[in-house]
């Protein structure tokens, strides 16, 4: 059984400004829920980049179909492969953490939408 790690307060609160590529796979939801990921990511101090300049990705995932979840696996194994540090977001993240670890074939810190709405919302 996985056990999602809540991250939504580490994921803003690093000791020093980190270097973030966001990729975002899904609905219009997912999409303002990026949006409110910049806000505060931009607001902690961190630089959002490019991914060959990024030392951290956040994936916000979606679950609605299973070939936006095989998508978004390839993805994480590529970022995984290209020595990215990742942090899955979103409703895959949720919904399917059994298989976003056996996808990976390791556990990644996991953000539920909802950990997204509360960091946004208290501006951690």
């Amino acid at each position: 059984m996985v056990t999602i790690k809540k991250r939504a307060m580490p994921l803003v609160n690093y000791s020093t400004p980190r270097k973030i590529h966001l990729e975002t796979f899904g609905c219009t939801a997912n999409m303002g829920d990026t949006l409110k990921l910049r806000a505060l990511l931009r607001r902690k101090g961190h630089e959002l980049v490019e991914e060959d300049e990024a030392d951290l990705v956040i994936v916000n995932t979606c679950t609605v179909t299973k070939r936006t979840e095989l998508n978004v696996l390839k993805r994480l194994r590529e970022l995984k492969s290209a020595g990215k540090e990742v942090i899955v977001a979103g409703c895959m993240a949720a919904a399917q953490p059994e298989l976003i670890k056996s996808g990976l074939g390791e556990e990644v810190p996991l953000v539920t939408p909802r950990d997204i709405g509360d960091a946004y919302q208290v501006g951690s």
